[in-house]
């Protein structure tokens, strides 16, 4: 499908401050340079690789653009969470890591790439449609900042 190498699942939060419900959301990037009919395609909240809740989606994705997506109701559990991104046609777009997320800290973090569409992922302050700030030292070559959380990439 149209977009389906360009649009990525880019952060992630979780666990909001104040209560969960309506608040959490996932973020997604288009880091393409033509726009994406989203029509049609969905995201999912997971438990390993079995999907517990699947949000369609619809409207158009801009190059280089961002699109928050917020359910009404909690959808995000705080321990071993993931997302996955599908096209129209069932197949899978993307996914942040398998074995999922924990957010127990109850503030402004999210899990976000550690750059806009780049494999492995961070515990770092929310930047919802804004480029994600990567930890210096995961930028550095590094397997990831000592004693901190760092996902290795996943695509």
């Amino acid at each position: 499908p149209d977009g389906a190498t360009t649009v990525v699942v880019n952060e992630v939060e979780l666990n909001p401050a104040g209560a969960d419900r309506g608040a959490e959301w996932v973020e997604l990037y288009n880091a393409g340079s033509h726009a994406v009919d989203l029509t049609g395609w969905s995201v999912g909240a997971t438990r390993g690789t079995s999907v517990k809740l699947s949000v369609p989606l619809e409207g158009t994705l801009q190059p280089g653009g961002y699109r928050r997506i917020q359910v009404g109701v909690e959808f995000l559990n705080d321990t071993a969470e993931g997302v996955e991104l599908r096209a129209p046609d069932g197949s899978l777009v993307d996914r942040t890591p398998e074995a999922g997320f924990v957010d127990l800290l109850d503030d402004g973090r999210c899990w976000a790439r550690v750059a806009d569409a780049q494999p492995g992922w961070t515990f770092q302050p929310c930047t919802p449609a804004a480029r994600s700030r990567p930890p210096a030292r995961a930028l550095r070559g590094s397997t990831g900042p000592p004693r901190s959380a760092w996902i290795g990439p996943t695509r």
